[in-house]
């Protein structure tokens, strides 16, 4: 044990090096730890892999337990590594140990599970030599997962913003520019590990906070920005990885709270070089505090829809919000637990206000190498002088004027879902594509019902997903969310549901509009899209008729989806099926407007699957999903068969659906076994992944009572390739599936339930050899046909031909 010479008083263990040189290194990368060992050789190494080689490497570990010192004691031969252990005092403590270790001009803070660009050091460094006047240098951060792999579509909102608005190459934001962007995106700057700063800041600034959780790097992130203006390097990257272990996760109520006490604390301390000019704005510290009093509000879960939908849970989620701030539950129910048009206002646009209320230097400067700098950038947002409208629409006027751009001046959409139906996957295909749109630097934005008769329906997105979210309609002092059953209340809510749509698609005037057959009325918004000149895509899922509940209904969605379908600039239909029935059933629909789109999977990240010797023994086949009791007769025939095959299968499904089900298939429960969907939905996906045999996609052999099946591809298909396990296809050879099936020569497929059928299926999946090459079926079509990328790339070549624009024009490439 030694005194620590930089850290009087404290004393540490420390490997040190005598053949460390004298001179000061340029660059010290510091990386603190504790029980960090999975994700530690990959970060060590992109560390090692740095164009950049005038570096040290400060480690300081927390007495782990996992093994981290014991690698870490690996390099202790290297010059350039320093290694110390010290005590453990939580996240920030360590990286303040790491810090006062630190002796480089430049300090770059290696969170040890995340990774960077081997050239990532190297630009950054360049970028703050040549701008000596500014201490901070930021380049993008995009999300890999536990494997490595780029998470697809993932980024912190302000890394999004940035990376779509600013220059590839170098552009200097002002302090005060930076400043009030970290104060209206939702988790400010996200991480530190795509930052590298002048040590000499942290006079300025200070330690990291050690009293706010997770988020010290939030305060010390607007201390840094009030200090110094930033170069945005865009031309390079680092990562940030998601595991279920990091220290970083989803926002509860505690940490939204600590959130906004990051920035109140900062404008409340009179050291903040806050302008003189903020100050004499009226309510200038209230106005910059809402974006993340909203934030907190929102995390209470304290709304009508959710009160009424969870009663048991409302009392729990009043006392946790008395118990972080009395004030947060004082308006919450000041407000009748309704939701604000605020809940659902992007960040760009709250950005936008502040700017022409602040007036800071606006838009940024592009740096080029030999220093002659000049306006930014791609799609940046306007000087202050530009009015809210003209920022917050996209009509035809402002893409005809020449002058300045604005957030939305690249392509905007507007992806309408009025209605989530149970079973219906169109409304859920159509949300993937806009966020990944949205990811790509194509503006997309949702306009969605708030309220549906049970549930509240924006569970289905994220709000950072999208450009912006429209919630209709928007709660107001005469919104009758109590007694939704009533048939008043219904009529009512419908016609302030459109009122609302109308106003908003008035408002934001996009370039297209993008819908999906899903149950509710379309011809609406495609009539009024056709009036302004919108052009408008339409995906069909299924035959919308066959959802109708009387032979009125019926008729009326089939004049619904005749204007609809006539009115569109381009159709999607999922399968060749359902385009042929659409086209007979429609003569004058024009066959040139339709293309074939494949339901386009998640992805749900999974272990790649291992044989077990038991599957020799026992054949588990699982499905997972919503249920109908038409397609229950392919239940019972393959239970039947698995009592004498020592086999198993399990239902994972709704819990409301389990009480049926088990009175339904009650004489099967030898072989039978529900089990309830979780309340996060893919754990119930990993859990069959990880215990069954195979996975069962199956229509109803009775086709007059499932006629879907004859139109409609099964979704589920594509989402289970992805999984890599075997697929079990029991369906007719005339509906959809069993017709490609038969295309592609699946190897398990059921097209009658003849039980020597099913026992020869049953046989074969308990040879190891036959079970390997079902595994390879899988993975072909995961990487081919069902590529989720694939299937994306089509449907966007899809919109550039709608709206008139060459292939490949749209986001980033732009």
């Amino acid at each position: 044990m030694v005194e620590s010479p930089v850290m009087p008083g404290l004393h540490t263990t420390s490997v040190t090096n005598s053949k460390h040189p004298s001179t000061t290194p340029r660059i010290s990368v510091i990386l603190p730890t504790r029980n960090a060992r999975s994700f530690l050789s990959e970060r060590i190494q992109s560390i090692l892999k740095q164009t950049v080689t005038d570096w040290e490497l400060v480690a300081c570990d927390s007495h782990s337990e996992d093994g981290t010192w014991e690698y870490l004691e690996s390099f202790a031969g290297d010059s350039r590594v320093h290694l110390h252990r010290i005590p453990v005092e939580g996240l920030y403590a360590g990286w303040n140990d790491c810090l006062k270790r630190a002796t480089g001009e430049y300090i770059y803070i290696a969170t040890a599970d995340d990774t960077m660009d081997a050239d990532c050091l190297e630009k950054l460094s360049r970028a703050l030599d040549e701008n000596p006047n500014a201490d901070l240098a930021l380049c993008p951060v995009g999300w890999i997962d536990e494997e490595g792999n780029a998470i697809s579509g993932s980024q912190r909102e302000i890394h999004r913003f940035l990376d779509a608005h600013l220059s590839e190459g170098r552009t200097r934001i002002s302090k005060e520019s930076m400043f009030l962007m970290l104060a209206s995106f939702s988790w400010g700057v996200g991480s530190v590990t795509g930052l590298l700063f002048r040590r000499s800041l942290l006079k300025r600034t200070g330690m990291f906070p050690t009293d706010l959780a997770f988020l010290g790097d939030a305060e010390w992130s607007l201390r840094a920005s009030l200090a110094t203006d930033v170069i945005w390097v865009g031309n390079t990257k680092a990562t940030w990885r998601v595991h279920p272990t990091q220290a970083s996760k989803k926002f509860s109520l505690q940490e939204a709270w600590h959130f906004r006490e990051a920035l109140r604390r900062v404008l409340d301390d009179p050291k903040s070089p806050i302008p003189v000019s903020w100050k004499e704005v009226h309510d200038w510290r209230k106005l910059l505090l809402r974006p993340r009093t909203l934030q907190a509000e929102m995390c209470t879960n304290l709304t009508r829809a959710n009160i009424i939908n969870h009663r048991k849970r409302a009392l729990q989620w009043c006392i946790d919000a008395w118990r972080v701030s009395p004030g947060i539950l004082f308006r919450r129910m000041v407000t009748g637990f309704g939701i604000g048009s605020d809940w659902s206002r992007p960040a760009s646009s709250i950005f936008e206000e502040w700017l022409g209320i602040f007036n800071p230097s606006w838009p940024p400067v592009r740096l080029h190498t030999d220093r002659v700098p000049t306006h930014a950038a791609r799609r940046t947002i306007n000087a202050p002088s530009q009015t809210k409208a003209e920022v917050a629409t996209n009509s035809a006027e402002d893409q005809a004027s020449p002058s300045g751009s604005s957030v939305r001046k690249a392509t905007h959409l507007l992806l309408i879902s009025t209605d989530f139906q149970d079973g219906g996957g169109g409304h859920l295909c159509l949300l993937r594509h806009a966020k990944r749109l949205n990811a790509s630097g194509i503006p997309t934005s949702l306009l969605t019902q708030e309220l549906h008769r049970e549930r509240v329906k924006h569970k289905f997105f994220g709000k950072s997903d999208f450009d912006a979210v429209y919630l209709i309609p928007r709660r107001r002092w005469f919104w009758p969310p109590m007694f939704y059953r009533l048939p008043w209340t219904i009529a009512l809510r419908r016609f302030l549901i459109v009122l609302d749509g109308v106003m908003t698609i008035l408002r934001a005037r996009p370039n297209g509009i993008l819908m999906a057959f899903n149950g509710s009325s379309l011809s609406l918004w495609s009539r009024l899209a056709n009036k302004l000149r919108i052009p408008t895509g339409v995906i069909v899922y299924d035959l919308r008729e066959l959802w109708a509940e009387s032979p009125q209904e019926r008729r009326k969605m089939q004049a619904d989806t005749r204007g609809t379908l006539k009115r569109a600039s381009v159709l999607w239909f999922v399968c060749e099926e359902l385009q042929e029935e659409y086209l007979r059933r429609v003569p004058d629909l024009d066959p040139a407007l339709c293309r074939i789109l494949p339901p386009i999977p998640g992805r749900i990240q999974v272990p790649p699957p291992q044989w077990r010797e038991e599957f020799s023994e026992s054949t588990t086949i699982t499905f997972a999903g919503g249920l109908k009791s038409s397609n229950h007769d392919v239940f019972r025939a393959l239970m039947s068969e698995m009592r004498e095959s020592n086999g198993r299968l399990v239902i994972i499904t709704q819990e409301k659906r389990l009480a049926s089900l088990e009175q339904e298939l009650g004489d099967y429960r030898d072989v039978l076994e529900l089990r309830a969907i979780p309340e996060n939905p893919p754990d119930g996906i990993k859990w069959a992944a990880a215990n069954s045999t195979c996975l069962l996609v199956h229509y109803s052999f009775d086709t007059a009572a499932e006629e879907l099946s004859l139109t409609s591809f099964p979704s589920k298909l594509l989402e289970y390739s992805h999984l890599g396990l075997p697929i079990l296809i029991a369906a007719p050879a005339n509906t959809t599936v069993g017709k490609w099936a038969q295309r592609v020569d699946w190897p398990l497929w059921l097209d009658s339930l003849e039980p020597a059928k099913i026992q020869d299926a049953l046989e074969r999946l308990k040879h190891e050899d036959f079970w390997h090459f079902c595994v390879h079926k899988s993975r072909e079509y995961a990487e081919g046909d069902f590529c989720p990328d694939v299937i994306h790339e089509n449907f966007t070549a899809d919109i550039c031909e709608m709206l008139g624009k060459p292939a490949g024009s749209l986001g980033r490439s732009a």
